[in-house]
Order: structure tokens, then sequence, then C-alpha cells
């Protein structure tokens, strides 16, 4: 049997032995899913019913066909679908794991049950125009999580009663992750976690449980919860290690451990344990609220400075924590990199499901400075204050190609202060060796067993791994061009090293180098399998996100921050994406602020995006002092040809008011192309408001004699912020300047006026502009063609003009167009006209069929407007605050924020209500 049906964290069907997709098309992987769900052959009738609710009898048997016979062609076997009038699914052609789910549950087999449940059933899929489908998805994914909560319930129960502490904290761990307001499981967990001895862990996890009750049902905890919090708080102090009993061939949990495998996409990445999946697509609430809880929880954690050495710091699962220090090398000179190779290797090799978690390589030699043997007082009280509670040291002595290799390993298990020695010798090629046999020897010692090997990075290739830890080195400078240079000799070295492809596609996509790293991230896709497990869920949750799969990144990288939360990568990218996709789903992006901040606590030098955003958000509240504290360290000596440190120089001076600054301004933005330097000009106006040097600087450009392109991009950008400060008369003259040197671009210019709430412009000029378009894009088959019309879509919708609308409706509709892509702009434009006329339902409608993410600003206002007028205020105000987001949206700022200021006010908040105003104001530059 070769086929695989996963639909446990998502919907694909691949290859058993390949790990290769199958099927993408979604309506045959729903029908797939429907007919692998029961036992009992499905009618036609209800597979029509689920998925074509809509269509006529007659179109909807056509699609099921057609549907029918694309699956044959997939599967390359005709009888994998058999019957007639009811369909049945062949369990002798495909595997599935609900069936095995099942089939575990019924003989008894709890365990491997949930080693299936990787997730939420179909998480995340969903089929537009299709909601008795999505009801299905809700009843069998309820009905499923249930199950998966008593065979949890279950097996904790059994380890309880025999009295086997560890396998009982496992489970209940899980359950409480996955079950968070239940007072019944918080109590079994917190009493685990007593009976292991981490009475600390079990009072946190009373603060968590009061906080996701208090935020979920508005009540307190049940008393019963308190009562045991209190009891532990007050109890003497009882130092005793925790009695872990572990086996090496028990199932590995991401409780533990993350499993690592081929990655897939729409699949849950990398076999994710059910005790931290998020429920259904539809009620995210739960899950994000406990998510966020441990966010800050794990903050609170790794604030702690230099703990108390006879009591180790331990990870939110009761790990030790271990820091590998660089290895002091002596002897030949020229095998001086060893010191970080074998940090790297080591800190690999310790990282021991469910016994030991290493801070990762960069962190630790960040802290003490990257130098070979830094020890000492100062460096152990630098990676103590990360988190580690056990230290690693070593020597190596190199003579000519011969090593001896030494390590020490302070045990530190609360009890004595341990040290564990470790040596091994042999040839310098077989560093990778060698550095297996060193951990392996440190863990058999520590924990009287042996531990299975892990993997390194994806290479046996000593040169390469030099060439790679001196781009390490580069990339921690912030010297991407060198860094680039050695990422590329090392996979010049070895083509298929994992690690060397992960780090050039990142480089890349800051360098914009090529394709921006496109190659490098689908070599890193090929080679995942081979990346140590922490690199390899980030891996994971980036190409979730590249894919769209919005659920399984941000779980993954809340995974991430909750298992390694001394690492500042997943950090970085949590605050990511809450500040690029957070708005698309209806968050502010001030949820970003909380994880980037962390990121740069971790690592001070983090490269100038994590600085950017926090930028960007200190200027958005008006706080100058912070955005020039975070900005400072990189604007000397940094290359000018980094864009987004121009962006932070542009957005500080814009902050000021010092009229000298404007020649210099003007000068770099003539240095740019004038289209990139309107983009730049857009973002740090949209970053920091229409501040007078911003208005002057632009006055500047729209007056530029001898430089026509210049003179477009002021005037284009002095129209947006005319109408972000409602000067309905500049908007209009600009408007006709405009349209004196450059009609089609004075016409674009009116389609972004016509994206505000509240303009009130002739529609005579939306008319004029949606006939210059039109006309434009009559013959352009081009994306910028494609986009022209849509313009003319939206000018026409806000005109009134109910025949060019239609018409160019159509006209945009019938084209061979990537449908996904165009069909949610298509539907934008629908909803913008039921607005015009007041239509709410026809808008609901409409965003609805779009699903739950909206990548148009202008669609995240409808949605906002929409449910501002059904009543649901709380919505309709975070669907306003997620609206201004990114360049192209400036001109539906100050709207947004003064719409979500009147429903503070009306709701009696007046303080929030003011803030949002000044906000607002700030934006229209009247606060200046």
């Amino acid at each position: 049997m070769s086929l695989h049906l996963k639909l446990f964290g998502g919907l694909s069907l691949v290859d058993a032995e390949t790990g290769a997709v199958r099927v993408t098309r979604r309506h045959r992987l729903a029908t797939l899913a429907i007919l692998a769900s029961t036992d009992r052959p499905v009618p036609r009738e209800r597979l029509l019913a689920l998925l074509w609710p809509d269509s006529s009898d007659e179109s909807g048997r056509h699609s099921l066909g057609q549907v029918l016979y694309g699956l044959r062609q997939d599967l390359d076997l005709t009888d994998a679908v058999g019957g007639a009038s009811d369909l049945t699914l062949q369990r002798t052609s495909i595997g599935c794991d609900l069936w095995i789910f099942r089939a575990a549950l019924a003989e008894g087999d709890r365990a491997r049950a949930l080693e299936v449940y990787t997730g939420p059933f179909l998480d995340g899929i969903h089929l537009p125009g299709a909601d008795p489908f999505d009801r299905w998805i809700d009843e069998e994914r309820t009905s499923l999580a249930r199950q998966a909560r008593d065979a949890m319930e279950a097996l904790a129960t059994e380890a309880d009663v025999r009295r086997d502490h560890a396998d009982a904290l496992r489970w209940w761990r899980q359950l409480a992750a996955a079950d968070p307001i239940s007072s019944r499981v918080a109590l079994s967990f917190m009493r685990a976690l007593v009976a292991s001895g981490d009475r600390a862990a079990a009072l946190q996890h009373a603060r968590v449980h009061a906080a996701v009750v208090r935020a979920e049902l508005d009540v307190d905890a049940d008393p019963a919860v308190l009562a045991l919090a209190e009891d532990l708080k007050n109890a003497p102090p009882v130092v005793a290690p925790p009695t872990v009993e572990r086996t090496a061939d028990a199932p590995v949990h991401f409780s533990a451990s993350p499993d690592v495998g081929p990655i897939h996409r729409r699949e849950t990445p990398l076999g994710l344990s059910p005790a931290i999946q998020a429920p259904s697509r539809r009620t995210p609430r739960t899950w994000m609220v406990a998510a966020a809880v441990l966010v800050t929880a794990s903050l609170a954690i790794a604030s702690r400075f230099l703990p108390r050495r006879d009591a180790p710091q331990r990870d939110a699962t009761g790990i030790p924590v271990a820091a590998v220090l660089p290895f002091d090398v002596r002897g030949d000179t020229a095998r001086a990199f060893l010191g970080e190779a074998l940090s790297a290797l080591l800190s690999t090799r310790l990282d021991a499901p469910g016994v030991l978690r290493t801070l990762e390589s960069n962190t630790v030699l960040n802290a003490v400075g990257g130098s070979p043997g830094n020890r000492g007082d100062v460096a152990d009280a630098r990676v103590v204050a990360l988190g580690a509670g056990v230290l690693v040291r070593g020597t190596v002595v190199a003579l000519g190609d011969h090593l001896e290799i030494d390590a020490e390993l302070h045990a530190g298990d609360g009890s004595d202060t341990r040290v564990l020695r470790a040596s091994v010798s042999g040839s310098a090629d077989s560093l990778f060796a060698l550095a297996d046999r060193l951990g392996a020897e440190l863990l058999v010692k520590r924990e009287g067993r042996v531990l299975g090997s892990s993997l390194m990075g994806g290479t046996v290739s000593v040169p390469a791994l030099k060439a790679f830890l001196s781009g390490e080195r580069s990339l921690r400078a912030w010297q991407l061009n060198d860094a680039t240079a050695a990422y590329r000799e090392a996979l010049r070295i070895d083509s298929s090293y994992a690690m060397a492809w992960y780090r050039l596609g990142f480089v890349q996509g800051w360098t914009k180098e090529g394709d921006g790293g496109a190659v490098a991230r689908r070599m890193t896709e090929r080679f995942a399998s081979q990346l140590p497990p922490r690199h390899a869920m980030l891996v994971a949750a980036l190409l979730a996100r590249q894919h769209r799969d919005y659920a399984a990144a941000e779980r993954g990288f809340m995974l991430l921050v909750q298992r390694y939360p001394d690492d500042a990568d997943p950090w970085a990218e949590l605050g990511e994406f809450r500040m690029h996709v957070g708005p698309l789903l209806g968050r502010p992006t001030s949820d970003a602020e909380a994880p980037l901040a962390h990121a740069l606590v971790l690592d001070s030098a983090r490269h100038p995006e994590v600085r950017y955003h926090l930028t960007q958000l200190a200027l958005e509240r008006g706080d100058t002092m912070r955005a020039r504290v975070l900005v400072a360290p990189l604007l000397p000596g940094n290359d000018r040809t980094d864009r987004t440190v121009r962006l932070l120089q542009l957005m500080t001076s814009l902050n000021a008011t010092a009229a000298s600054e404007l020649p210099r301004l003007v000068s770099m933005l003539h240095d740019l192309p004038a289209r990139d330097a309107g983009q730049l000009l857009r973002f740090c106006i949209f970053s920091v408001g229409s501040t007078p040097i911003a208005r002057a600087l632009v006055d500047s450009l729209a007056a530029s004699a001898d430089r026509r392109e210049y003179r477009v991009v002021g005037l284009a950008v002095a129209q947006e912020m005319a109408v972000a400060r409602r000067r309905w008369n500049e908007v209009v003259s600009a408007g006709a300047a405009l349209a004196a040197l450059d009609s089609v671009a004075a016409a674009e210019g009116w389609s972004e006026v016509a994206s505000s709430l509240d303009a009130q412009i002739p529609a005579a000029e939306y008319r004029r502009a949606g006939d210059v378009l039109e006309r434009a894009a009559s013959h352009d088959t081009s994306s910028l063609g494609w986009s022209r019309r849509l313009s003319g879509v939206k000018l026409a919708a806000r005109a009134g003009d109910d025949a060019a609308y239609a018409r160019r409706l159509s006209e945009l509709t019938r084209r061979v167009r990537p449908p996904e892509e165009f069909s949610k702009e298509v539907h934008v434009m629908r909803a913008l006209r039921a607005d015009a006329v007041h239509d709410t339902l026809g808008v609901v409608r409409e965003l609805d069929a779009i699903g739950p993410a909206i990548d148009s600003p202008l669609g995240r206002v409808l949605r906002a407007r929409s449910l501002e007028r059904l009543g649901q205020r709380e919505a309709a105000s975070n669907w306003y605050l997620s609206s201004p987001w990114g360049p192209d949206a400036v001109v539906l700022t100050r709207d947004a924020l003064q719409h979500a200021g009147a429903i503070a006010a009306a709701r009696g908040n007046s303080a929030g209500a003011e803030q949002l105003n000044r906000r607002a104001a700030h934006f229209g530059g009247d606060s200046r």
C-alpha cells in the first residue's frame, strides 16, 4: 500500500514511500475526506449537498463526475472509489490516519491512537461557498477531539494508579494543553507536577489556567484550583530531584520532543502532538488566549536573571537546560574553528528528547562574545541568565590531523555539583563521529543509559562545516555579503548541506540577490529531513506560512517559543507573523511587539527587521524616544544600500522638525529610482504619520522642475496625504496637477483616494479616472493591466456608475487568471459595491467567500463596517485596527482609527477613544 491519506492536522494524500503529494485539488481531497470518514457507503446526493450546495442538480452532478474522474487520473487506480449511486473508498488501495486512530481506540491501544492524532481533524481546511462542508468538519472535529481527550485522560489515570509519575505527567500535560479551561484537568496536572517534584511549575500552571479562564469565560478560576495553588505557595520548601523514569523506546510527543519527518503542504508540520493543537478554524479563541498567556509566561521566566546555582533552570516541560560553551583549541592554529564547531555539534547532540534541552549555539556564542575558550564567572552568568542550568566546557588539542577532545558537563541536578568528564580522540576528518561519541558518553554518564543519535545539520564534510561556521560569524555581525559567500562555499563543497541552504535562503531574502532565496528555500525543503529538530520545526512553520496555512504556521511558531524560549529566531518569526499576517486575520499589529521585543532581548545585535518593526510600532504610538533608541545601533557605519536601514534613517528623520534635515533627505531619495523613492516614502509616512518635515519632503519632490518622474511621485504621495488630512480641495488640486503630467498616474492616484471611507470627492472625478484606466488596460495582458482593470471596477463602484461597474467586472472575470489570487479581489470589489448601496448582508456574503484571511486592506475595512452595522462592535474594532497595514493602506489609516475610536467611545472607553483619536490625528498631520 503506497498511498496514505492524512486527515489530522490538515488534509493531504501522499505517497507513503517517497512522501510526494499525489492530489492537490481541494474538491478532490474533500471528497476523499468525506468517503474516508465513514464505514458506510456515501450517497452521491450527500456529497452534492456538502460540496456544491448552491449548484443546480445538473451542475453539481457534473462537478462530482469531474472530481471522480480526476481522482482516478491522480491516483492511477481505477477502483479507488467504487459504487454507482453510493460511493465507497477502497481500503485495500489507500491507508488513512483516521482509520488507524479508530482501530487503535477499538482495540484499547490509546497510545497508538494518539500517535496518529497529530492535530485537529482537517485543520485549516475551508471550501468557499460550501458552508455545509464547514459545518460537517466542525462536527467531526469536535467528536474526534473529544475522543482524543478521553484517551489522554484514560492513559493519565492509568499511570496515576500504577504510580508512574513520569507517564502521568506526560499525559496530564497534553490534556491540560488540549483543554485549558477544565478545572478538573488543571487540578490533576498540578498534582502530577507536584508528584514529579516540580512545585514551581504547578504554581505557574495555576496562574496560566486562571488567566485563560478569566479571558475566555470572564469568571474566576475554580476555587479548588486557587486553593491548591495557595497550599503549594505556603507549604515549606522541599528539595528533591524529579523522579522521572524514561525509556529509550517511549513514544515521542512534542511536549518532550518534536518529530522530524518529511514536510508536505497542508500537513501539520513535523507530526506535532495534539497537546498544543489549535481547535477548529471557526473557534480559535481558546487556543489563541492560551497561547498568548503562555508567551507571557515564557517572557516572565526568561527574564529572571542569575538564578541560584543549586536550583538548575528547566524549561516549560521540566527538562534541564544546557549551554555548550565554545571549546578552547590548542596546538594547530589552523584548527581554531573547532572551538565553535564543537559548540554547534554538541549543542545538537545533547539536545536529547525528554532528557536535556540545549541553548542554540549562536545564542551561546553571542552571550559569551564568541571567543573560543571563553570561561569564568562572567561567561557563566551570561548563559545562566539565558536559562542554562547545565554547563558544558571542553578543550581540543590539535596535533596535525590528530585530535584529543576533552569535555566537562557540570550536572547541576539540584542535589550536588557533579562534574562528568568524557574524552575522545581520533582523526580530524572524523570530527562528526568524535562529537557524536563525546556527546553520547556524556549522556550515558548523566543518564545511565544509551540515547539515540541526533541529526547534526546534514553534512559529514569538515571543510563544509568550517565554511558554514564562517558564514554564521558573518551573519551574527550582519555582514550579509560575507555570509552569502561563506554559505555558497559550504554548498560548493557539499551541495546537500541542509543548514547551509537554510541560512543562504534567509540571507538572500534580505539581500534580494538573484531570486531572493527562492531556490535556496526549495532546496531547504528538499533536505529538511536532515535538519536538527529546532531548525526543521522553524522551516516547517515558515513553509506553512508561505502556503497560507496560517493556523499551522502560528501553531508552529508558538510551539517553538515554548520549547526553545532562549532562541531568538522563533521569537523574531512569531513577531514577523503577527506583524504581517495578523492583520489579515483581523488582529492589530501591536500584537507583534512582545515577541519582537523578546527577540531583541535574547540577541541585542538582532538583524534590522526586528528593530525596524519595533521602531514602526513605537512611532505609531508617538514614542519618538523609544524609536531613536532602537535605531541608534544600526546607523553608524552601516551599508547605505541596506533598504531597511534606509527606512529607519528616513523614519527617524521624518519624525524630527529641523528644516536642516530636508536637503539630505531629498538627496537620499534622489539616489533611488523614482518608483522606489515613492514606495520608501509611503512606508515611512505610514510609520511616522504626516509630519511637517514629511510634508515638506513630499512638496520638494513634487516641485522637482527637472525630474518629471519625481514630480509624479511627489504629487501622488501628496494627494494621499491630503486625503488623510481631510483637505479635499488639496486632493482635487493634486489630482489635476498629476493629470497634467501623467493622466494614467493621476487615475491610479484617484483609485487610492477611492479607498478612503469618508472621502468627499465629486463622483465625476472617479468616473473620469475609471475611463482613463479602462482605456489604458484595454490591450494590456500584463499584471499591471489586471491591476488597472481592478482599479477601474473600484472607481465605478465609488462613482455609482452601475453600467461601467458591470462592464468592467464582466471583462475582469471572463479573462483567465490564477483563481485563488484574483477571485479574492473580485469579491472585495463586489463587497465595495454592496457597501455603497448599504447592502450589509451582501458585504458579509462576499467577504465570507474569501475565507478567514483578507489580504486587501480595503476588504478589512469593509469587514469592519459590516460588523459595526450588525452590532458586533468588538469584532468591528479589531478589524478596523488591523486595516491600516502596509504602505498601500495609508489613506485608510486615519479613517479606520477614527472609526475604532468612535466604537471605543460608544462603549464607554473614553481613554481608549482618546488614544485612537490621537493616533488618527498623527496620521492626518493635525497633531503637529
